[in-house]
C-alpha cells in the first residue's frame, strides 16, 4: 500500500510539472444571455461597458489567483484541478432574494 501511495503521489507531481511547463492558464470570459452563457472577448467587455478596464484586470487577476490556490489545495490531496468557473458580478444590484 505504501509503494502504491508513493507511486500515485509521484505521478501527481510529474503531471503537475508537465502541466506547468506545457500549459498556461487561460481565461474564457462569458456574459449572460436569456438562458445561457455567451463567450465574450475582453475588448468587447470594455466596449459594451460591462466592466471598466481596471475592473476587468482586477477580476482576471483574482480569477487566476483563485485558480492557482485551488490547484495548490487539490494537489495537496492528490488531485489535479484542470478547469473551474468563477463568477464575478454585482454584489448589490437592488435585487431581493429570499
Amino acid at each position: 500500500m505504501f509503494f502504491q501511495t508513493v507511486k500515485f503521489l509521484f505521478l501527481c507531481l510529474i503531471l503537475n510539472i508537465f502541466y506547468s511547463l506545457v500549459y498556461h492558464d487561460i481565461l474564457t470570459p462569458t456574459t449572460k444571455a436569456a438562458d445561457h452563457d455567451v463567450p465574450v472577448i475582453p475588448e468587447e467587455i470594455i466596449e459594451r461597458g460591462l466592466m471598466s478596464l481596471a475592473d476587468y484586470e482586477e477580476a482576471s487577476a483574482k480569477a487566476l489567483s483563485l485558480f492557482e490556490y485551488g490547484q495548490q489545495v487539490t494537489l495537496e490531496h492528490g488531485l489535479v484541478l484542470v478547469d473551474t468557473k468563477y463568477q464575478f458580478g454585482k454584489v448589490n444590484d437592488g435585487s431581493i432574494f429570499c
